[in-house]
Protein backbone atom coordinates (compact mmCIF):
# COMPACT_ATOMS: atom_id res chain seq x y z
CA UNK A 1 0.00 0.00 0.00
CA UNK A 2 1.18 3.50 -0.90
CA UNK A 3 1.55 6.16 1.61
CA UNK A 4 -1.35 8.51 1.12
CA UNK A 5 -0.76 12.10 0.07
CA UNK A 6 -2.51 14.97 -0.99
CA UNK A 7 -0.35 15.70 -4.04
CA UNK A 8 -0.41 12.89 -6.56
CA UNK A 9 -2.21 11.76 -9.32
CA UNK A 10 -4.55 8.53 -8.80
CA UNK A 11 -5.45 7.82 -12.32
CA UNK A 12 -6.03 4.17 -11.56
CA UNK A 13 -8.77 5.30 -8.23
CA UNK A 14 -10.51 8.14 -10.30
CA UNK A 15 -11.04 5.45 -13.53
CA UNK A 16 -12.34 3.29 -10.70
CA UNK A 17 -14.72 5.45 -9.29
CA UNK A 18 -15.91 6.59 -12.64
CA UNK A 19 -16.41 3.34 -13.88
CA UNK A 20 -18.37 1.95 -10.43
CA UNK A 21 -20.60 5.62 -11.14
CA UNK A 22 -21.75 4.28 -14.46
CA UNK A 23 -22.02 0.78 -13.62
CA UNK A 24 -24.45 1.81 -10.65
CA UNK A 25 -26.55 4.42 -12.92
CA UNK A 26 -26.95 1.41 -15.19
CA UNK A 27 -28.29 -1.18 -12.27
CA UNK A 28 -30.64 2.11 -11.02
CA UNK A 29 -32.03 2.24 -14.55
CA UNK A 30 -32.75 -1.42 -14.85
CA UNK A 31 -34.31 -1.14 -11.18
CA UNK A 32 -36.39 1.61 -12.61
CA UNK A 33 -37.49 -0.50 -15.63
CA UNK A 34 -38.31 -3.16 -13.65
CA UNK A 35 -40.71 -1.22 -11.16
CA UNK A 36 -42.80 0.76 -14.51
CA UNK A 37 -42.81 -3.02 -15.52
CA UNK A 38 -44.61 -4.13 -12.48
CA UNK A 39 -46.94 -0.85 -12.45
CA UNK A 40 -47.91 -1.22 -16.61
CA UNK A 41 -47.98 -4.99 -16.41
CA UNK A 42 -46.20 -5.15 -19.71
CA UNK A 43 -42.58 -5.12 -20.42
CA UNK A 44 -41.16 -2.59 -23.22
CA UNK A 45 -37.90 -4.06 -23.11
CA UNK A 46 -36.30 -7.71 -21.63
CA UNK A 47 -33.12 -6.14 -20.75
CA UNK A 48 -31.67 -2.36 -20.18
CA UNK A 49 -28.25 -1.14 -21.40
CA UNK A 50 -26.66 2.32 -21.15
CA UNK A 51 -26.07 2.64 -24.99
CA UNK A 52 -22.19 4.19 -24.76
CA UNK A 53 -21.11 4.44 -21.67
CA UNK A 54 -17.77 6.75 -21.48
CA UNK A 55 -14.92 7.91 -19.25
CA UNK A 56 -13.23 11.08 -20.34
CA UNK A 57 -10.03 11.01 -18.39
CA UNK A 58 -8.27 15.01 -18.23
CA UNK A 59 -4.76 14.52 -16.92
CA UNK A 60 -2.16 16.11 -16.13
CA UNK A 61 0.74 13.69 -15.10
CA UNK A 62 1.61 10.42 -14.39
CA UNK A 63 -0.16 7.95 -12.14
CA UNK A 64 1.59 8.61 -8.57
CA UNK A 65 -0.72 7.85 -5.82
CA UNK A 66 -3.57 5.68 -4.85
CA UNK A 67 -3.88 1.54 -4.03
CA UNK A 68 -5.52 0.67 -7.90
CA UNK A 69 -3.09 0.68 -10.46
CA UNK A 70 -4.51 2.14 -14.36
CA UNK A 71 -4.07 -0.67 -15.96
CA UNK A 72 -6.53 -3.02 -13.44
CA UNK A 73 -8.91 0.04 -13.99
CA UNK A 74 -8.76 0.58 -17.36
CA UNK A 75 -9.46 -3.57 -17.80
CA UNK A 76 -12.62 -3.36 -15.31
CA UNK A 77 -13.46 -0.81 -17.72
CA UNK A 78 -12.99 -2.98 -20.56
CA UNK A 79 -14.97 -5.49 -18.69
CA UNK A 80 -17.88 -3.06 -18.28
CA UNK A 81 -17.94 -1.63 -21.94
CA UNK A 82 -16.80 1.54 -21.28
CA UNK A 83 -14.57 3.39 -23.37
CA UNK A 84 -12.09 5.64 -21.99
CA UNK A 85 -10.94 8.94 -23.91
CA UNK A 86 -7.92 10.02 -21.99
CA UNK A 87 -6.68 13.90 -22.90
CA UNK A 88 -3.07 14.94 -21.62
CA UNK A 89 -2.89 18.59 -20.77
CA UNK A 90 -0.34 20.73 -20.29
CA UNK A 91 3.35 21.13 -22.70
CA UNK A 92 6.10 19.11 -22.55
CA UNK A 93 8.22 19.17 -20.00
CA UNK A 94 11.45 21.79 -20.38
CA UNK A 95 14.76 21.84 -19.31
CA UNK A 96 14.77 24.73 -17.10
CA UNK A 97 17.34 25.85 -14.80
CA UNK A 98 20.89 23.75 -15.36
CA UNK A 99 18.92 21.43 -17.62
CA UNK A 100 16.38 19.88 -14.20
CA UNK A 101 12.86 19.36 -16.14
CA UNK A 102 10.43 21.10 -15.14
CA UNK A 103 6.34 20.47 -15.47
CA UNK A 104 4.06 17.34 -16.15
CA UNK A 105 5.59 14.40 -17.95
CA UNK A 106 3.12 12.33 -18.60
CA UNK A 107 3.47 8.31 -19.23
CA UNK A 108 1.68 8.70 -22.63
CA UNK A 109 2.37 4.85 -23.38
CA UNK A 110 0.46 3.77 -20.25
CA UNK A 111 -2.66 6.57 -21.34
CA UNK A 112 -2.33 5.53 -24.94
CA UNK A 113 -2.58 1.40 -24.09
CA UNK A 114 -5.29 2.16 -21.45
CA UNK A 115 -7.65 3.98 -24.01
CA UNK A 116 -6.71 1.46 -26.83
CA UNK A 117 -7.47 -1.40 -25.13
CA UNK A 118 -11.13 0.37 -24.21
CA UNK A 119 -11.85 1.10 -27.70
CA UNK A 120 -11.43 5.11 -27.07
CA UNK A 121 -8.63 6.92 -27.72
CA UNK A 122 -5.82 9.06 -26.40
CA UNK A 123 -4.84 12.66 -27.11
CA UNK A 124 -2.58 15.49 -26.08
CA UNK A 125 -3.93 18.90 -25.61
CA UNK A 126 -1.24 21.38 -25.22
CA UNK A 127 -3.37 24.69 -25.74
CA UNK A 128 -7.15 25.49 -24.81
CA UNK A 129 -7.64 25.26 -28.44
CA UNK A 130 -6.38 21.58 -28.97
CA UNK A 131 -8.75 20.81 -26.16
CA UNK A 132 -11.59 22.35 -27.66
CA UNK A 133 -10.80 20.43 -30.98
CA UNK A 134 -10.34 16.99 -28.36
CA UNK A 135 -13.50 17.39 -27.17
CA UNK A 136 -15.42 18.09 -30.44
CA UNK A 137 -14.22 14.81 -31.73
CA UNK A 138 -15.11 13.14 -29.06
CA UNK A 139 -18.45 15.02 -29.20
CA UNK A 140 -19.01 13.89 -32.80
CA UNK A 141 -17.84 9.95 -31.59
CA UNK A 142 -20.65 9.64 -29.10
CA UNK A 143 -23.75 10.96 -30.30
CA UNK A 144 -26.17 9.20 -27.52
CA UNK A 145 -29.33 10.81 -26.28
CA UNK A 146 -28.77 11.05 -22.44
CA UNK A 147 -31.47 10.46 -19.35
CA UNK A 148 -29.52 12.38 -16.56
CA UNK A 149 -30.19 10.75 -12.90
CA UNK A 150 -29.91 13.54 -10.02
CA UNK A 151 -28.88 12.47 -6.65
CA UNK A 152 -30.17 14.73 -4.16
CA UNK A 153 -29.21 14.34 -0.28
CA UNK A 154 -31.79 16.53 1.88
CA UNK A 155 -31.02 16.93 5.97
CA UNK A 156 -33.48 19.41 7.31
CA UNK A 157 -31.87 21.45 9.97
CA UNK A 158 -34.70 23.91 11.08
CA UNK A 159 -35.85 21.91 14.21
CA UNK A 160 -32.77 23.32 16.76
CA UNK A 161 -33.87 26.91 15.52
CA UNK A 162 -37.20 26.75 15.97
CA UNK A 163 -36.54 25.26 19.51
CA UNK A 164 -34.32 27.70 19.76
CA UNK A 165 -37.24 30.45 18.77
CA UNK A 166 -39.97 28.34 21.52
CA UNK A 167 -37.85 28.90 24.10
CA UNK A 168 -37.03 32.57 23.71
CA UNK A 169 -41.29 33.00 23.24
CA UNK A 170 -41.60 30.77 26.60
CA UNK A 171 -38.82 33.13 28.13
CA UNK A 172 -40.84 36.42 27.27
CA UNK A 173 -44.04 34.68 28.45
CA UNK A 174 -42.27 33.92 32.20
CA UNK A 175 -40.60 37.19 32.66
CA UNK A 176 -43.20 39.00 31.73
CA UNK A 177 -45.80 37.52 34.52
CA UNK A 178 -42.95 37.70 36.61
CA UNK A 179 -40.62 40.40 37.08
CA UNK A 180 -41.32 42.05 33.85
CA UNK A 181 -44.85 42.14 35.19
CA UNK A 182 -46.40 45.55 34.23
CA UNK A 183 -48.71 47.43 36.55
CA UNK A 184 -50.91 49.63 35.58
Amino acid sequence: MRERSEDGTAIGEGLMLGCARLVKAEEDLVNQQEEKTKQTGHQERAEFEIASKVIVLLTDGVNNAGDVTPEDAAGYAKEQGIKLYIIGIGSPAQRGFMGIFQGAQLNESLLKGMSDLTGGFYSRANDAEALREIYEKIDALEKTEVTAMEYALYEENFAKWVALALGALMLELILGCTIFKKIP
